[in-house]
């Protein structure tokens, strides 16, 4: 499912997926973009894209949570990742 918004998101920026090598998974793709559960998704952030440029959203910092922690944490990014912090570049969801 992680997949799911990276092709998506390649097509957006002028990559394409070749039909004649990829067939089954521009199916899977189709698929998924009708199921329920990403129509709601796509509304979601339909929605919110429309007050994106004008609303207060965080911009200066990234949020961590969950995998990303694991990602960093399991690669020995420690210190990195207290520096972050520590200069106020990382949020953490409450």
């Amino acid at each position: 499912m992680r997949l799911v918004p990276n092709l998506i998101a390649a097509r957006t920026l002028g990559f394409e997926i070749d039909a004649g090598r990829f067939a089954l998974l521009l199916e899977w793709l189709a698929a998924m973009r009708r199921h329920p559960v990403f129509i709601a998704d796509r509304r979601r952030t339909a929605a919110f894209l429309k007050t994106f440029r004008n609303g207060a959203h965080e911009r200066q910092r990234l949020f961590w949570s969950g995998e990303r922690l694991e990602w960093l944490l399991a690669r020995g990014f420690h210190d990195w990742l207290i520096a972050e912090i520590r200069a106020g570049r990382a949020a953490f969801p409450n």
